[in-house]
């Protein structure tokens, strides 16, 4: 069963947790002095577990869109951590308990698992693929707190107000910030903020964003509602966040695909490969399931393709290294005339184990993608690449994939 952060929320927080009940602290009445001193109550935590609720409306005179995000952030000494993201591109969980990083891509059903010592060290920053969006969220969760009042040179502190949120309410302290108090502002940027803090604990329970300006040269306006159910501020914290157990229909990957592959529609990887039926041009079927123990290629392609066509001579090659290996190579054309792929292939000289995709069957079970593209499945029947891949890096995951086949890697190229 599939498992969504929404499912992982109630498991990780049955009861509602907040900061243990105390007396009112004392609040400066200063607007920005307020802020300043609850953003400097985020960035000093020790420890923290944080749960936000984020919706998010976007328009002009020509368009509207609704999104929601959900994101948990957590993290205590010894490196343990937990974030959790989901936004409308799928969701995303990054899991350490100080001496294992799990990653998983509950929509895509697989994760991976590497020791916190290999995770790599901040630097420049790369790109993100859309189903992590929701996880860079939640990562940076408490440092946007603890920046509240970074951008801006003064605020207004409104009449105290109850607040309610998942059923208890809250005295609440009001901070307003209009555009005027912004410490830099563009000409036709229009701003309005509210934030709620709770007068308990010192932290925020609600911010309410209303914002316009151009994009594109055209006027477009953001109104956002973020609700903070659940803060905990140097405070015990469920050692349960701290764990990982997969899935029972999770499959573990070496790596995600990357952002370009996903962009591209790398939408298969970490799936079961679907019942493919590979029809030969004299009607001999070959089901996929025929090749399983085996690791399994499969190449998109077409005659009218020129990447496809040059990629030929080395599959070829690379079929014949691995056929005592355990690696199948298996071909399937898309073009419109049944005889045409294989005159190619004869002309060429190429011992391809190719198929025609004459009904379109297998391209609709696939997923409509650019050619070429390449399917790798791995023994016991699970995607691990779909992608478009040059020889090399071909070679290289194949190499990443199984030992058997570390004799596929790359030579290194000499500089000129």
């Amino acid at each position: 069963m599939k498992l969504s952060l929404f499912i992982c929320t109630a498991i990780l927080f049955p009861q509602p947790i907040q900061a243990a009940p105390q007396s009112e602290l004392p609040l400066p009445s200063d607007g920005l002095e307020l802020l300043q001193k609850v953003s400097q109550h985020y960035a000093d935590a020790k420890q923290y577990s944080i749960e936000s609720t984020e919706e998010r409306i976007i328009s002009n005179d020509y368009f509207r869109q609704w999104s929601k995000t959900v994101s948990i952030a957590a993290e205590e000494p010894g490196g343990r951590s937990h974030f959790e993201g989901q936004t409308q591109f799928g969701d995303a969980v990054e899991i350490s308990d100080g001496r294992t990083i799990w990653k998983y891509h509950a929509h895509q059903y697989r994760y991976i698992a590497k020791p916190a010592a290999e995770a790599p060290a901040a630097t420049k920053p790369s790109p993100v693929g859309l189903s992590e969006m929701g996880l860079l969220r939640a990562k940076n969760l408490r440092k946007s707190l603890a920046a509240s009042a970074e951008r801006i040179k003064s605020a207004e502190r409104l009449p105290d107000v109850d607040l309610v949120v998942d059923g208890s309410t809250y005295s609440c302290a009001v901070v307003h910030i209009g555009r005027s108090d912004l410490k830099r502002t563009r000409p036709e940027e229009k701003f309005d903020q509210t934030i709620w803090i709770d007068k308990s604990s010192g932290t925020i329970l609600k911010v309410v964003e209303r914002s316009s300006g151009n994009s594109n040269g055209i006027a477009q306006d953001n109104e956002a509602t973020t609700i903070y159910p659940h803060t905990v501020l140097d405070s015990p914290i469920p050692q349960s966040l701290f764990v990982f157990s997969p899935p029972s229909d999770a499959h573990q990957v070496n790596e995600f695909p990357s952002a370009m592959e996903e962009a591209l529609g790398a939408t298969l990887i970490g799936d079961r490969v679907p019942a493919l039926k590979f029809k030969a041009v004299d009607g001999t079927i070959t089901p996929i399931e025929s090749f399983r123990g085996k690791t399994v290629l499969i190449d998109l392609w077409a005659t009218w393709c020129a990447p496809c066509v040059a990629a030929l001579p080395s599959l070829a090659k690379l079929a014949n290294e691995g056929k005592e290996k355990g690696l199948v190579l298996v071909t399937v054309d898309r073009d419109e005339d049944p005889n045409k792929a294989a005159a190619y292939l004869k002309e060429k000289g190429l011992a391809l184990a190719n198929f025609h995709d004459g009904d379109g069957q297998i391209e609709s079970m696939l997923g409509s993608s650019p050619l070429p593209r390449e399917l790798i499945i791995d023994r016991d029947g699970w995607v691990v690449v779909d992608a478009q891949l040059d020889e090399n890096s071909l070679r290289s995951r194949l190499v990443e994939l199984d030992p058997a086949f570390k004799e596929f890697a790359p030579k290194a190229q000499a500089n000129p």
